[in-house]
């Protein structure tokens, strides 16, 4: 049905509601003790008056669905209402008696009224054309719950899009600015340099299955410059990769690297700690509430809330890997050392697990030695990867 033929339906419905209103208002104004059934028609009257104009908005406002299109089909509820008050309202005397004297008691002219109402003979058919108003109107009144519902879905919906694009364009700012240093092209050259077979050393050592069964918080890989530690560290980054796929199923894991590089020019501590929140973030398509204020303040977070962030972040997961690189190439890395135990000794990064290189200095030594189990380069599983890369540099210096 086209809008005005709705409108035109429910009119109709809504004239017959207001006659008969007022004549049950005027009843029962006139007679203290009207009976009861008449209050009763006054009731559900006034109500599918209310719900039918309420049902004419929605309808003008909506698109027709197919629970609007079956109230006002030929043989549906609307037209049931307009039958029923239509008899309703023959029910009624057409001209009430009234007193011949505009001076007469009020009882002397109730008593003619209701004798023209006749309404105790009438009784059982008017009971009936309520029952089936009020089962009219409770079909009524569904289908309008359901157009509602309809309503409110479609409104959530609209938010929660209007929310996530919003989300996602606040995420993407953030991660734009805790990426200050991008270590992944030292990573990509460190892994082209890998000769296959090296370094599984380590990934059979003990320290290695103490960190990856969580007996261990820390492993502390150090030797000479040349020794070959950046390779093996983005081979031990591979190793902590294949981990978390080969637990995805059971596990939250997550791993992240970070290399230092004297190239860098800068106190690593702070850009390392945004690479990971950045990188974990990512993971988990989320941004930490306190993480995304200091994002809306401005201006440089401290090393403590960069922590907290991570402290927050870190919960999305059942275990966090960090592998980092030269750790000795940071300037004023003693900012960077603190950062490292923390993460290793606070109570709150019990998920972490560090992964650390660097050269041997005293001040680095310092710091690891009681929170790490360190491993030399200095050592015989060492010297076989070292003859097994000069075997295949010379297989491939005399090749033709």
């Amino acid at each position: 049905m086209d809008p005005l033929s709705i409108s035109a339906s429910v009119f109709a419905v809504v004239q017959v509601a207001d006659r008969i209103i007022a004549l049950c208002k005027s009843y029962i104004k006139a007679v203290r003790d009207a009976p009861s059934d008449i209050r009763a028609f006054l009731i559900e009257i006034s109500a599918i008056k209310s719900m039918l104009g309420n049902l004419n908005f929605i309808a003008s406002c909506s698109n027709k669905t197919i629970a609007l299109a079956d109230l006002f089909a030929s043989s549906g509820p609307i037209e049931g209402c307009r039958r029923a008050v239509s008899e309703i309202e023959a029910l009624f005397p057409t001209n009430p008696t009234r007193s011949a004297s505009g001076a007469s008691s009020k009882k002397r002219r109730v008593k003619p009224t209701l004798e023209a109402l006749a309404w105790p003979f009438k009784t059982a058919k008017a009971t009936k054309l309520l029952d089936e108003i009020t089962q009219y109107k409770t079909t009524i009144s569904l289908a309008l719950t359901t157009e509602a519902g309809r309503d409110i879905k479609e409104i959530k919906l609209k938010v929660n899009e209007i929310h996530t694009n919003l989300t996602e364009s606040q995420r993407f700012e953030v991660y734009k600015w805790l990426r200050a240093t991008d270590p992944s092209s030292l990573h990509h050259r460190a892994c082209d340099q890998y000769e296959s077979g090296t370094g599984d050393w380590m990934l059979r050592s003990d320290e290695w299955k103490s960190l990856t069964e969580n007996n261990n918080r820390c492993v502390w890989i150090h030797g000479v410059p040349g020794a070959g530690k950046t390779i093996l560290a983005s081979h031990l980054i591979q190793g902590v990769k294949s981990l978390c796929e080969d637990r995805a199923t059971t596990q939250k894991c997550a791993y992240v690297y970070y290399y230092c590089y004297f190239g860098h020019n800068q106190n690593e501590a702070a850009p390392f700690l945004k690479w990971i929140l950045g990188q974990l973030c990512r993971q988990v398509d989320k941004i930490p509430p306190h993480l995304h204020n200091l994002y809306k303040h401005g201006g440089e977070p401290s090393l403590v809330d960069l922590l907290r962030s991570l402290e927050a972040i870190v919960e999305e997961f059942d275990s966090v890997y960090l592998v980092v690189d030269a750790v000795d190439e940071s300037r004023e890395r003693a900012d960077l050392l603190k950062v490292l135990r923390d993460l290793v000794t606070d109570v709150t990064f019990q998920k972490v697990r560090v992964i650390v290189t660097s050269r041997e200095y005293l001040d680095i030594e310092k710091v690891m030695d009681g929170i790490s189990a360190p491993v030399s380069m200095r050592n015989p599983l060492l010297d076989e990867d070292i003859r097994l890369f000069l075997r295949r540099a010379e297989y491939s210096f005399t090749m033709p």
